[in-house]
């Protein structure tokens, strides 16, 4: 009887598990570049919100670029927000070279309130994102 029993949770668990995962869904990578006003941002962390809750993040980079890997295609809300900065080096010494961050206002911070949508699919066009 128990064994009867444990048989029976198995399957259950292993049906339930089948019926939860995901469809083999095509994930792409998205390149693209990221600008405040026109002018491009040096740094800061973009969030992707896809179908049925999918995400991606990717670091924007100090020359406005970015490479967000693992998107599902579909319809996307897109969040920024700044990058931790820090006013020094691990030697002590301040970095001077480094460009100054812009501040970003906070409604881009989330995707699901930042009114940033777009539609990714399968194609390799960058996507370029402008917070006004």
């Amino acid at each position: 009887m128990k064994a009867l029993f444990r048989f029976s949770a198995f399957g259950l668990l292993a049906a339930l598990a089948v019926g939860c995962a995901p469809a083999s869904v095509k994930k792409v990578t998205v390149e693209g570049t990221v600008s405040y006003k026109g002018e491009r941002l040096h740094s800061g962390i973009l969030r992707v919100v896809g179908p049925n809750g999918t995400f991606a993040t990717a670091p924007v980079r100090a020359d406005g670029t970015f490479t967000l890997t693992d998107v599902v295609p579909g319809e996307v809300k897109v969040g920024l927000m700044e990058a931790p900065q820090s006013s020094s080096s691990s030697d002590g010494k301040g970095d001077t070279k480094a460009a100054k961050s812009v501040p970003i206002p906070l409604k881009y911070a989330d995707p699901e309130t930042s009114g940033l949508t777009y539609t990714i699919d399968a194609s390799a066009k960058p996507l370029e994102i402008d917070l006004k």
